[in-house]
């Protein structure tokens, strides 16, 4: 029962009498959890058959009493219940954390779900019952393994956001959805300027349609023009400055993101971006011409939190033409040591980030 679900993939057609929605993928769920509201009937009267709970500390004789209410002019009722087992297991934790606990752990876990199958059971045909957990449940979790047993009574769905390789296919589907169209080079562009944020992406992407009316695909200037940058932007076009040797556009950038940023963020994140450059400019170097810089990369021992989708290759490769290896070994030593100074209070990190900029610039 543990599918992973898709924007086109509708409610069943035969209502189940229990929903599991899981993920870190909350517009998903949230617009699975809509349409199961507009089947409640009249609009007048969704409100009214509907019951939202909160997971944490949730009382199960209350739980009981709203599975068990008989729907005012319609054929269903629903009850919603935000992240119960993400609180449990969040107690689960806390019991295996804790040095002295009346409660063990394994008590914890099992009294949630045994106190709970007896309501589950009872559950009526005219209720829909939906459990809404922004994070995945383990693949083992035991409310997982019960409704497994249960058929067509239950409906589990996994929703996972998309990785960041997979976000400008993601914001194309986003822009039919909404009733528009966004250029490839746009989506890239605005992936890269917002990153992974989903509701974030979600509302550009809105705010973008709009500007154009819908009368034309969003292009990449309209999201140049219109979008915010993020961090990440900010670094690349820093970067890019400090390559062309504009100091006084490299500073108003390093200004701006220490306005909105920690300088400790901002020194990791520029540390992160040198030494991207750095292997591509290895990759570069050693590797066959004909080569795309993204496979280069993948054939580097990476982290896995810092694979590179083939959009920010691109855009690493042009940057990284700007530079000699010899130069960004230097700029990456240069770095070491700064953050060497920030740790042993030596000097701020805004301020040895700015005096290494100019040095950067005017050598």
């Amino acid at each position: 029962m543990r599918t992973r679900a898709g924007y086109n993939r509708g409610v069943p057609k035969t209502p189940p009498t229990l929903y599991l929605l899981h993920g870190d993928d909350e517009i998903a769920m949230r617009e699975t959890v809509s349409r199961l509201y507009e089947q409640l009937g009249e609009p007048g009267m969704r409100d009214l058959n509907t019951t939202r709970l909160e997971g944490r500390g949730l009382s199960l004789s209350a739980l009981r009493d709203a599975c068990g209410a008989v729907p005012f002019i319609a054929r269903r009722r629903m009850v919603v219940v935000e992240g119960y087992f993400t609180w449990l297991l969040s107690r689960t934790r806390e019991a295996d954390d804790a040095s002295k606990n009346e409660i063990p752990a394994v008590a914890v876990r099992a009294r949630g779900l045994e106190d709970l199958t007896p309501i589950l059971e009872e559950v009526p045909p005219t209720t829909a019952l939906v459990f809404v957990e922004r994070r995945t449940l383990p693949g083992r979790h035991a409310m997982l393994a019960w409704c497994a047993t249960q058929g067509e009574r239950a409906w589990v769905r996994l929703f996972e956001a998309p990785r960041p390789s997979d976000l400008p296919a993601w914001i194309l589907r986003r822009a039919e959805h909404h009733g528009g169209r966004l250029e490839r080079e746009a989506a890239q562009q605005l992936a890269l300027a917002v990153g992974e944020d989903l509701t974030r992406l979600d509302e550009e992407v809105v705010k973008l349609l709009t500007y154009v009316d819908r009368a034309r695909p969003v292009n990449a200037e309209d999201v140049r023009r219109l979008t915010p940058e993020s961090a990440e932007t900010d670094v690349f076009a820093m970067v890019d400055a400090v390559g062309q040797r504009d100091g006084p556009k490299a500073t108003r950038l390093l200004h701006k993101m220490l306005g909105e940023q920690e300088a400790g963020y901002i020194m990791g994140m520029v540390v992160r971006q040198i030494r991207l450059l750095l292997l591509a400019r290895e990759a570069l170097d050693t590797g066959p011409r004909t080569i795309r810089l993204g496979d280069a990369l993948r054939g580097i021992a990476l982290r896995e939190t810092e694979r590179v989708p083939d959009f920010v290759a691109d855009k690493l490769e042009a940057q990284a033409r700007r530079f000699s290896i010899g130069a960004l070994d230097q700029l990456y030593g240069q770095l070491r040591d700064l953050d060497e100074d920030i740790k042993t209070g030596t000097i701020a990190a805004g301020v040895g980030l700015e005096a290494m900029l100019a040095a950067w610039c005017t050598r």
